[in-house]
């Protein structure tokens, strides 16, 4: 009897020393600590819809990196830079352009829900400038400005100093154009599709 007393109360200390731990932890998390201060990614994009961008360009690929400057109630303020490559597949439709590259800069607001100590489902959204650019060689077949909207989500592992992230989003590009109005809309908004994988520290 003596024996499973003991062994009901260290399995009582043990779960209370656990559960102490988990709330800390998430006490920590609500009380602003910074969890990530810059991340780093590789991104693939291709286009998504009918439009320029899905139509005449494949995605080759990109980079981008973010950092957190406010926090609170696990929710995260970002701002962050992304540049994206393509080759354009119809000339036809693009000119006689041989890449269409395309630099954003964003503000981004991102909400951690913690699934467990290292793992999080991070939902996020963000809005920003975009530059669209056409190339052949050395020629700039002209530059393009507008808006991008972007919503997606990431799922994070955390390790002690660093930790890896994945997650997918779906971009929206309203892009100055000059163009009659019945192809406005075709070479004016740019959806596309975003996969990610980075790291955090």
């Amino acid at each position: 009897m003596k024996k499973a007393f003991y062994i009901l109360a260290a399995l009582v200390l043990a779960l209370t020393a656990y559960a102490q731990e988990e709330e800390d932890f998430y006490d920590k998390t609500l009380m602003q600590e910074f969890e990530e201060q810059f991340n780093i990614y590789f991104v693939y994009s291709n286009g998504a819809g009918d439009n320029a961008l899905a139509r005449a360009n494949d995605g080759k690929g990109g980079f981008g990196a973010s950092m957190s400057f406010f926090t609170m109630y696990r929710a995260y303020l970002n701002v962050g830079v992304e540049y994206n490559h393509y080759t354009v597949s119809n000339h036809a439709l693009a000119s006689n352009a041989e890449s269409t590259n395309i630099f954003k800069l964003y503000l981004e607001l991102m909400y951690k829900y913690h699934i467990s100590r290292k793992v999080s489902i991070n939902p996020e959204a963000s809005i920003g400038f975009a530059n669209l650019s056409q190339k052949r060689d050395s020629n700039n077949y002209g530059d393009q400005g507008g808006v991008v909207y972007t919503l997606g989500f990431n799922i994070d592992y955390r390790l002690e100093a660093i930790g890896f992230f994945a997650g997918v989003n779906y971009a929206m590009i309203k892009a100055n154009v000059n163009t009659v109005p019945e192809y406005e809309d075709f070479y004016s908004k740019l959806n596309s599709v975003n996969i990610i994988v980075g790291i955090k520290f």
